[in-house]
């Protein structure tokens, strides 16, 4: 969630400090806060549906799947990429805040 900038700022400065000068970050605690303001952000991306047979091979080895379920898998995967990046890169040309909500799950 702090990009690298944050971090080196903190560096030397007692623990306590630092966990607090973390904890009261504004921008941080407005990512991770949902609109109600009591549950976390979440943002639910789904990407394909699978049936019981693909699911199947799609758990396990890759020589399992068919042509046409590897082609769909990788589009898949292109798709659900790219809806995440806006949560992965930094914005800007480096100087800018990061807005890395934290990604805890991804099925």
């Amino acid at each position: 969630v702090y990009g690298a900038g944050k971090m080196e700022s903190l560096r030397g400065r007692q623990k306590d400090m630092a966990w607090k000068e973390l904890f009261d970050d504004k921008r941080v605690t407005q990512l991770l806060t949902g609109e109600d303001g009591d549950k976390p952000n979440t943002v639910v991306i789904t990407e394909g549906i699978a049936s019981a047979t693909e699911s199947h091979r799609l758990l396990g080895p890759l020589s399992s799947l068919t042509t046409k379920l590897l082609r769909t898998k990788k589009k898949w995967a292109k798709d659900f990429r790219s809806k995440i990046n806006e949560y992965v890169y930094k914005k800007g040309n480096g100087k800018d805040p990061q807005t890395w909500p934290l990604i805890r799950k991804v099925t």
